[in-house]
């Protein structure tokens, strides 16, 4: 059955809703239903949406329709899938809202197409909305990250640990730069190759750009982060922010699932249900390690930011491969040490050049 008027009702608990039409058949055969589930179309879904308005006799049985463990049909490829147990139907005039529990969803990845939208008789897309990006950002980003990374080598050589640095480039952090810790021969065997890998900027992921910026800038890493994978946990979000600001760093724990994390978002090949459950898996841990004590023995990366002469994130420093550590102070020294070396480079970008005026 095709709906236009599917609604998110409720996060706590997941709630998802949409009206039904008595003259409808089908949807008098699934008011009656205990489970449903509801598939978004994409822009190229044209065709299949054609055919179930058509009624086509062989509609259920084409192309692009999987059928799930629970029984039910979905679309192979939505923008999003949720599968819901029913738990109220409602009547309003000449329509019945259906409302549903989510008991399971999944979400396409960030290449996906846009949703298919009807406008005036007619199917098509829209280009979702993005922040312009700015090539002399980019520029300035670049030449910032070159300045750091030599300011950073002696850091680098002390600690034993490379240093990547990240910048936030459009709607994606992007590794800008790298500071290598190995000498000579080893410098030139160990290529800067995680240079170029880049981000979604989505909650959790890369939250020192998130922590000291805008009110609208907070609201677009949560809202991605809403359209990746669907819900987010907003306290818990701010929970890491501001624990985040307190300390002055950002600290990743989990060293086996950060890396599948950057390796599967890395992976253009991923399938959609895999993208989605480990970035909420990786954001669950990302919370709940706001929030509790660090485990010493499974810390994955340190962050800290670089800011500019306007107190906003301009790079941050990020070191990996580091512990166990046996006490908080092992921890924290290390954390420190980064810390001053970032505040030396925000000193040094925020100054401003030196010429005639």
């Amino acid at each position: 059955m095709v709906i236009g008027s599917f609604v998110a009702i409720s996060q706590d608990p997941p709630l998802i809703g949409y009206f039904g039409d008595d003259a409808s058949a089908t949807f008098r055969s699934l008011a009656d239903s205990q489970n449903f589930v509801v598939s978004v179309l994409g822009e190229e879904h044209d065709a299949l949406l054609r055919s179930f308005i058509r009624k086509d006799e062989n509609r259920l049985e084409q192309v692009g329709l999987v059928r799930m463990a629970s029984g039910l049909l979905r679309v192979e490829e939505p923008v999003a899938w949720f599968e819901a147990r029913m738990t109220s139907v409602q009547r309003y005039g000449d329509h019945r809202l259906v409302v549903g529990q989510v008991e399971d969803f999944g979400v396409a990845t960030a290449t996906a197409g846009s949703p298919l939208l009807y406008r005036r008789g007619g199917f098509g897309a829209f280009a979702i909305p993005t922040d312009r990006i700015d090539v002399r950002n980019i520029g300035d980003r670049l030449s910032a990250a070159q300045a750091v990374s030599v300011m950073l080598e002696p850091v680098a050589h002390r600690i034993g640990r490379d240093i990547a640095i990240t910048a936030m480039v459009g709607e994606s952090i992007v590794v800008v730069g790298m500071t290598l810790c190995a000498h000579g021969e080893l410098a030139e065997q160990s290529a800067p190759s995680a240079i170029g890998i880049s981000l979604p900027f989505a909650a959790p992921v890369e939250p020192l750009f998130a922590a000291w910026a805008s009110d609208r800038t907070k609201t677009l890493w949560i809202e991605r982060a809403r359209h990746l994978v669907g819900v987010v946990d907003r306290r818990g979000v701010s929970a890491q922010l501001e624990a985040i600001r307190e300390r002055g760093y950002a600290v990743s724990v989990d060293r086996d699932l950060s890396a599948r994390f950057i390796g599967l978002i890395a992976d253009p090949d991923v399938e959609n249900e895999s993208y989605a459950q480990m970035w909420s898996d990786y954001a669950s841990r990302t919370i709940e390690s706001a929030t509790s004590p660090l485990p010493l023995g499974d810390i994955a990366a340190i962050q800290v930011p670089v800011f500019d002469a306007d107190g906003s994130v301009t790079l941050a420093l990020t070191i990996s491969g580091i512990g166990p550590f046996s006490h908080d102070a092992d921890l924290e020294s290390l954390a420190q040490t980064l810390v001053e070396a970032a505040n030396l480079a925000s000193t040094t970008l925020s100054r401003p050049p030196i010429g005639p005026s």
